[in-house]
């Protein structure tokens, strides 16, 4: 898409004063969770943490590069990498989180100027929607092995469950497929012949919930707070689920509200549960710190097929 002369100098130039900007605000929001609950943190334990998410941070980039080569988009791992992190800067600032997923589409178009739109927005829906399924399947998974929260079921009740919204996506697909035919049909297509990546892309997925959780169970140790890694891991991947509603508020999304929960409900006090949804918003200021410093930097790599 070629946008006009003057258009690109006052995106040049909004960059170039609402960036700095925003990384000022960043370091400053840093500084007031480092000062305040995760002061008494700054340990070995912590820092370990910090490198455990820098592990995340790449998992979720190779998972985004792997989607995107299902549709024909190729990158390399450091421009996934540089389109996530910059996606988590804007994040931070756009009252709704389709910031993020707007940031991505405009930084993934910037690499293939001649990519149809559609495949940008299948890109973006699919790596989501992985990132769901993924998500959904670890939190069930762990909610019936580890059983945190006392609940009480029977096994025809999961199954009605279960097929209920088998039934409701079904329907969802068959609604879509009617208005979009063509769309779907060649993506579903595609994703028969790229089983590696989808594979890949789901394995990384995997990976990036464990390399999250394990960063706030080492970091959780520092402090002296008693809760198991698969504990962590249940919590953070039933509050990610609640992403879908796209509110947000300086970073602060339904995810942080549902984790404060999830941690009291499974046996941590008030305080301890707030320290730790701290601990993830921290974990991902940095990340958008990053985002916002590869933003300044100009991104001269030329689209390949």
């Amino acid at each position: 898409m070629n946008l006009p002369a003057g258009t690109k100098r006052w995106i040049l130039v909004a960059k170039l004063i609402f960036v700095p900007l925003g990384l000022v605000a960043l370091v400053y929001w840093i500084s007031q969770e480092s000062s305040g609950k995760l002061a008494d943190g700054w340990n070995r334990y912590l820092l370990s943490g910090v490198l455990v998410n820098v592990i995340s941070a790449c998992a979720i980039a190779v998972r985004f590069q792997r989607v995107a080569r299902v549709v024909g988009i190729h990158m390399t791992a450091v421009e996934a990498l540089r389109i996530n992190t910059q996606s988590m800067f804007y994040f931070f600032f756009v009252p709704f989180s389709v910031g993020a997923e707007v940031s991505k589409f405009a930084k993934v178009r910037e690499l293939d100027p001649t990519r149809e739109h559609i495949d940008i927005v299948v890109v973006i829906v699919l790596d989501r929607i992985l990132g769901s399924v993924t998500l959904g399947a670890t939190a069930l998974f762990l909610l019936g092995y580890l059983r945190p929260i006392e609940y009480n079921y029977n096994a025809w009740q999961l199954f009605a469950i279960a097929v209920g919204v088998v039934a409701l996506l079904a329907v969802g697909i068959s609604i879509a497929r009617s208005r979009a035919r063509a769309i779907l049909s060649r993506v579903f297509d595609t994703l028969a012949e790229r089983k590696l990546d989808i594979c890949i892309a789901l394995v990384t997925s995997v990976l990036m919930q464990c390399a999250m959780a394990l960063a706030i169970f080492v970091a959780a140790l520092g402090w002296g707070i008693e809760i198991g890694f698969l504990m962590v891991l249940f919590v953070l991947s039933a509050s990610f689920l609640c992403q879908i509603v796209p509110l947000t508020f300086v970073g602060v999304s339904v995810a942080e509200i549902a984790g404060a929960g999830l941690y009291v409900a499974v046996g941590l006090s008030a305080a301890d549960a707030v320290i730790l949804v701290s601990l993830t918003y921290f974990y991902r200021l940095l990340v958008a710190v990053s985002g916002g410093v590869w933003e300044l930097i100009p991104n001269r790599r030329v689209f390949q097929s």
